[in-house]
């Protein structure tokens, strides 16, 4: 628990992971070097993130302000939004399904829900966590930019509040 309450450790982290997408915007060697390890490994970034900062970034952010605001409740929410959403992503490309907003799918949704219901399972606390579920993926169905962030900052203050209350 210690690593996850040092404001040192955690923003630090989210510093780096910054520091290393914005090079990639800025400095041509790195760029090229990026676009290399790209093409070993698969194309891992839509194209608006080639343009900007990544997801990854944004999703760091939101880690971090998880973890400042919310402590060890923020490790339940992340376990949630993280997770939940590559599995909505992965599902909703593979089984398609009617669209709802912002082009998401509905077994997305689906997925994403009973990943919270799964996790809530597994911590003994199903009902609170379909909650969170049903929420955090309904937020995930809005067109926002930061959308990472945004996610997991709401699943982490959603298992605060019906899981235990403040940070601690």
């Amino acid at each position: 628990m210690y690593l996850l309450s040092d404001p040192l450790i955690t923003w630090g982290s989210a510093l780096y992971v910054g520091v290393l997408d914005g090079a990639r915007l800025i400095l041509p060697q790195y760029r090229a070097l990026f676009v290399k390890l790209e093409g070993l490994t698969g194309r891992f970034m839509r194209d608006r993130e080639r343009r900007e900062i990544s997801d990854a970034t944004r999703m760091t952010l939101g880690v971090a302000l998880s973890l400042t605001l919310f402590g060890k409740w923020a490790l339940v929410g992340l376990a949630v939004s993280i997770p939940g959403d590559a599995l909505a992503s992965l599902v909703g490309k593979t089984v398609g399904g009617p669209r709802l907003q912002n082009g998401k799918s509905l077994s997305g949704y689906v997925a994403f829900v009973l990943w919270s219901v799964a996790v809530g399972l597994a911590l003994g606390r199903p009902v609170e966590l379909l909650a969170v579920g049903v929420v955090v993926g309904a937020v995930e169905l809005l067109p926002l930019r930061w959308e990472n962030t945004v996610l997991a900052v709401v699943s982490s203050s959603l298992a605060a509040i019906l899981l235990g209350g403040p940070k601690s």
